[in-house]
């Protein structure tokens, strides 16, 4: 459940998805969270948004920009059109391999949902509750804070384990790099995934072998 209303603006939090299966289970989560979080009983029975469709029809959606946010001259097109591909890892796999997938394992999370609540008796916040919240509803009641803000996801713990390593050596030598251009030297070459700094006439050291392999 949210702390405050929908509409407050929170500081975005980008998340290094490191293989496959952890790209796959944040793409099913997106669909799944309805009725994980029990506020339906079904993907169906959502009336919010809902990418669903598109991974399993294979359509893509054009969407008209709205008025009213945008300025008519300025840079956001009239629409843009919409298509949702495979994530990194799952190319090998055709189009009806793809829906399968991502359908199957939905009803696998309905399922464990539908478990859940009936072991702990509880029922579904369901669809006309949903509908006749306002923008501007609260929660009742303070969920605990969670004190972690992660910056990767990966099920595997070695893994996990080395890519948290390479974070933070990334960011010590990011900084060094910074602090030593704040002292006015112009030779620093900045780590690999720091490509902003080329706009301030810093050098960007080219990615690891690994990265172009």
């Amino acid at each position: 459940m949210r702390r405050r209303t929908p509409c407050r603006l929170r500081r975005p939090n980008a998340i290094y998805l490191v293989e496959p299966a952890d790209r796959f289970a944040k793409l099913v989560y997106l669909p799944a969270s309805p009725f994980a979080e029990h506020l339906a009983e079904r993907v169906a029975d959502w009336p919010g948004a809902c990418s669903l469709g598109l991974h399993l029809s294979g359509r893509s959606k054009t969407v008209k920009r709205p008025r009213g946010f945008f300025r008519p001259d300025g840079k956001m097109p009239d629409e843009v059109t919409i298509r949702l591909e495979c994530p990194d890892g799952f190319e090998d796999l055709s189009d009806a391999e793809w829906s399968a997938k991502v359908q199957d394992a939905v009803l696998r999370e309905e399922a464990r949902a539908r478990e859940e609540r009936v072991a702990a008796g509880r029922r579904v916040l369901g669809r006309k509750a949903i509908l006749r919240a306002e923008p501007t509803d609260t929660p009742k009641t303070v969920e605990p804070r969670r004190g972690l803000r992660p910056h990767l996801a990966c099920l595997g713990k070695a893994r996990r384990l080395r890519e948290l390593d390479a974070l933070i050596a990334f960011r010590a030598e990011r900084r060094a790099a910074v602090l030593r251009a704040m002292r006015g030297e112009r030779d620093v070459v900045f780590p690999y995934g720091t490509y902003r700094v080329r706009a301030f006439v810093f050098l960007c050291a080219p990615p690891p072998v690994a990265a172009v392999a």
